[in-house]
């Protein structure tokens, strides 16, 4: 199974397990699973459709090096060096959205799908950046919004860059 399929996979059983969950503390780690793994799902895509697009014969040099997560600098000696750089996800998506199809980051940043994965993105965020000492807990609907944005967004992509449809649910 590829990467996709596998987390788009777990997702969903972790969604299934917390629904069939009669303890609640475990019902929540389920559902923080799920909400991870579909998060991993999206960044899992958007770089492999970043490494596939990295070969398009129409880039420059920056705009390969970004989806390739590096950046050109000049060095002291006056000569251009790849550094490692780490956009976020989402920045990526919108790269990618406005150099490889006809949506802009303009009209992609005003539809609800958006505002969506940036709902989805700050969920993530309260698990992976916590600000307490205690993680939050989560209720079954968000984390199923959170794996059907996630789902929902790839095949916009894939569909606006690829031209393609995308069999993921």
């Amino acid at each position: 199974m590829n990467t996709i399929n596998t987390l788009c996979e777990a997702s969903k059983f972790f969604l299934c397990c917390a629904g069939e969950s009669k303890n609640l503390e475990q019902k929540n780690y389920y559902l923080i699973s799920s909400v991870l793994c579909s998060w991993m799902l999206f960044e899992s895509y958007i770089n492999r459709a970043a490494l596939t697009l990295s070969k398009a014969a129409k880039l420059g040099a920056h705009e390969r090096a970004y989806l390739l997560e590096k950046e050109l600098r000049v060095d002291r000696d006056g000569i251009f060096q790849l550094h490692n750089s780490y956009p976020p996800t989402t920045i990526k998506a919108l790269f990618i959205l406005n150099y490889f199809s006809k949506k802009t980051a303009k009209k992609t940043k005003q539809t609800t799908l958006w505002r969506n994965i940036k709902e989805c993105e700050d969920i993530r965020d309260s698990f992976v950046h916590p600000k307490g000492e205690e993680i939050k807990s989560i209720s079954l609907s968000k984390a199923t919004l959170v794996r059907e944005m996630v789902i929902s967004f790839i095949k916009y992509l894939n569909l606006a860059v690829f031209k393609k449809k995308l069999n993921i649910y």
